[in-house]
């Protein structure tokens, strides 16, 4: 099956240069490279919208008005198409404001090659990818008040707090799988996977699954850097 990105950038060159190495890196891809939003209803027609949007920023982020403008032009015009940011940028702040914003890829221009391509196939199949980096230097920078801090009453105080099979459904979630997905690997039945999110959602104090799965990566690794838990209890 073909897979249709729309890849949006200003900048020719960039745009150019991008378009070629995502044509040539896969012969399912075929790639719609404009400068601007409005330039695609001219090169297919409506009923061919693409699977995915590749919004390729530069230097700048989710943060800049210009940024959030054309967030808010694309889901307006294809609001059930997943959406990329690719930005020189890998501001934790950023990245979050990306996913709040409804992006369900952000990759950040200091990626391999190859892991940018393994991002790109994870959302199209139905996942959210965000670079781990940004959690460990959200961690680093809250370091000395993690190893002090009390949990609030009813959160979790580790990993320890799930159950063995809320932590398998846990550690597909951080990946960005979906529901669907998470019950084929795991043999389960869907219906019992939303019941399983549902209590880490409830345990996480998350309001959606996308927040579970930021919160989840954040509690993953203080507890890998600070030794509250033993690395079995990650991958059980």
């Amino acid at each position: 099956m073909t897979t249709t990105i729309a890849l949006i950038d200003e900048r020719t060159l960039t745009r150019q240069c991008l378009a070629r190495w995502l044509e040539r890196s896969s012969k399912d891809f075929k790639i719609i490279a404009v400068g601007r939003l409005a330039e695609l209803d001219q090169r297919y027609e409506q009923n061919e919208d693409p699977h995915l949007v590749l919004l390729s920023v530069g230097h700048l982020t989710v943060t800049d008005d210009e940024v959030r403008s054309s967030l808010k032009q694309v889901t307006d015009r294809l609001p059930d198409v997943p959406i990329i940011v690719l930005s020189d940028s890998e501001d934790p702040t950023a990245v979050a404001e990306a996913i709040r914003n409804g992006v369900k890829g952000y990759i950040p221009t200091t990626l391999d090659l190859s892991v940018a391509l393994e991002a790109l196939r994870l959302v199209q199949v139905g996942g959210t990818y965000v670079p781990a980096s940004t959690f460990l230097t959200a961690l680093e920078s809250r370091a000395p008040a993690c190893q002090h801090q009390e949990p609030r009453p009813g959160e979790p105080h580790s990993l320890k707090g799930f159950t063995p099979r809320e932590l398998q459904v846990l550690e597909l979630l951080r990946e960005g799988k979906p529901n669907k997905i998470i019950a084929y690997d795991l043999n389960m039945q869907e219906s019992t996977v939303k019941v399983h999110v549902r209590h880490i959602m409830k345990k996480l104090k998350a309001s959606n699954r996308t927040q579970a799965a930021f919160l989840a990566q954040q509690l993953v690794e203080a507890e890998r850097e600070y030794g509250l838990v033993e690395e079995s209890i990650l991958t059980h």
